[in-house]
C-alpha cells in the first residue's frame, strides 16, 4: 500500500496551502526526464542524473538505410555491460571550446567524445600504448524505471501511449550513415530502482532505434519514438525497464569527429486519449511539469489543457482503472470515460481563459520509489443551462527512483 500512503502524504502537503495557479500544460505524464545531467546526491550511483556510463563489449548491429532515428524491427540483440568509465560525460561546449548548442539543446548535455579532457579534445579517437587509433564503445544507461500497469482488456480502452523523445547532435564518419560509428537507442526489462549501469547475468538489451546521419551543433535533431512502438510498449507496459544510448566506433579509423551528444531525454505515458466522444467540443489532456516524479521533487505538478475555459475542475486519483463511461455513474457527459478508480477526489483550481490549470503534487523525500497511482481530471461545464462533466486523458504517476 505504498501508493496509498504516498497519496495521503501528498494531499496533506497540498492542504498546507501550496500555491496553485494556471499554467501552460505539457501533454503526457513524465516517467523519465534528463535535461541537466546533474548528479543526484541522494542516489550516489548516478553521476549524470538518472543515467550512468557503462562499459559494453564490441558488437556490430544491422545498418538500416535512411537518415534520422530509425526504428529497427525486429530489434537487434545488444550486449550486456558493466559499470566503468567510458567516453560518456557531461559536456558544456559543443565541438569547439566555447561553442553553443542550437535550441532546443542547452548546456550541459551528455556527450560521447573526449571533451572532458583538459584541454578538451572533441573527438573519440582513442590511442593505445603503441600509438594506434583503436575501436572504442560505451553506453549511457538509465536507472530501472517504473513502468505503467498493464492495459485492461476492454473495447472502450484506447491504447496506452508510451513516448520517448530526445534531442541529439551527431558528427561521425561517412556523413553519419551508420555503417561505422553506430549510435543505438536500446531498452530492456529491469526491476524498478536497479542501479543505472548494472546488468545482471543474462540481461538482454534490444537495440530498436538507430540514429543515422549527421546533425550539427547549430541544428539538433529531435527524435520521437512512439506512441504504439511495440518495443517501448513491451518494455514499459506491465513491467519496469531501462533505456540506454550506446555508441560503437566499429573500428579505429576515422574517429576524429565530434561524436554523439544527447539532451532532453523524456519518457512519458498517457491513456484514454481521446477521453470523450469524437463529437465533444473539448478533449481535455493531462500532463505534467517539473521533471521526474521522484522522492524529494517538490516541483512536480499535474497540468490540464484543452478544457473549457473558466470551469471548475476536480482531480481523480486512484489505484485501479475503472474505464467506466460517466453516464454509467449517473453523470451527464458527452461520451467521456472515467479511467481511474476514484480513491481520492480533489477540488482543484478552475481553468483559465485558455482552458488550462495545474496543481502541485509535491513528492516527499522519504517516500518509497516504485509505487504507482492513476491520475485524471474531471471538468464541470454548464453548457446549455445544465451541468455536464468532461474527463481528461489519464496518466500513471510512477514514483521513480
Amino acid at each position: 500500500m505504498r501508493s496509498s500512503s504516498w497519496c495521503r502524504t501528498a494531499l496533506s502537503t497540498l492542504a498546507l496551502g501550496m500555491g496553485l495557479g494556471a499554467g501552460s500544460a505539457s501533454a503526457q505524464i513524465t516517467m523519465l526526464e534528463s535535461t541537466a545531467w546533474a548528479p543526484v546526491p541522494a542516489e550516489g550511483t548516478a553521476p549524470m542524473g538518472a543515467f550512468d556510463e557503462q562499459q559494453v563489449p564490441f558488437f556490430d548491429g544491422p545498418n538500416p538505410l535512411g537518415v534520422g532515428c530509425l526504428p529497427v524491427l525486429p530489434p537487434a540483440p545488444a550486449p550486456a555491460g558493466m559499470c566503468g568509465p567510458t567516453l560518456w560525460h557531461t559536456e558544456i561546449d559543443c565541438c569547439v571550446v566555447g561553442g553553443a548548442y542550437g535550441l532546443p539543446m542547452t548546456s550541459p548535455v551528455a556527450a560521447y567524445n573526449q571533451g572532458d579532457l583538459t584541454p578538451p579534445v572533441f573527438n573519440y579517437n582513442v590511442i593505445d600504448a603503441a600509438g594506434l587509433s583503436i575501436r572504442n564503445a560505451g553506453a549511457l544507461s538509465s536507472v530501472g524505471l517504473r513502468g505503467v500497469p498493464p492495459r485492461p482488456v476492454t473495447p472502450i480502452s484506447p491504447p496506452e501511449q508510451i513516448i520517448l523523445t530526445f534531442d541529439t547532435v551527431k558528427e561521425t564518419e561517412g556523413l553519419g550513415d551508420g555503417t561505422f560509428d553506430e549510435c543505438w537507442v536500446e531498452v530492456r526489462g529491469a526491476q524498478c530502482a536497479e542501479p543505472p549501469c548494472l546488468d545482471p547475468p543474462g540481461a538482454a538489451w534490444a537495440a530498436f532505434v538507430k540514429v543515422t546521419g549527421n546533425f550539427g551543433c547549430a541544428a539538433p535533431l529531435t527524435c520521437t519514438i512512439g506512441p504504439l512502438d511495440p518495443v517501448l510498449d513491451t518494455t514499459f507496459i506491465g513491467s519496469d525497464g531501462k533505456i540506454r544510448f550506446r555508441f560503437d566506433s566499429i573500428d579505429g579509423a576515422l574517429n576524429g569527429f565530434c561524436g554523439w551528444m544527447v539532451d532532453n531525454v523524456r519518457l512519458t505515458n498517457e491513456k484514454c486519449d481521446p477521453p470523450c466522444a469524437p463529437g465533444s467540443p473539448f478533449q481535455p489532456q493531462i500532463g505534467s511539469i517539473g521533471g521526474m516524479p521522484r522522492p524529494g521533487n517538490f516541483g512536480f505538478a499535474l497540468t490540464l489543457s484543452a478544457a473549457p475555459p473558466a470551469s471548475p475542475t476536480l482531480l481523480v486519483l486512484g489505484l485501479q482503472k475503472n474505464l467506466l463511461p460517466l453516464p454509467a455513474l449517473g453523470l451527464p457527459s458527452p461520451g467521456c470515460t472515467l479511467c481511474c478508480d476514484p480513491m481520492f477526489i480533489l477540488a482543484t483550481p478552475p481553468t483559465n481563459a485558455a482552458g488550462n490549470t495545474m496543481i502541485p503534487i509535491p513528492i516527499p523525500a522519504g517516500i518509497a520509489p516504485c509505487a504507482t497511482i492513476c491520475a485524471q481530471w474531471a471538468v464541470i461545464t454548464f453548457a446549455g443551462g445544465g451541468i455536464s462533466v468532461l474527463t481528461s486523458s489519464k496518466g500513471d504517476i510512477g514514483i521513480q527512483p
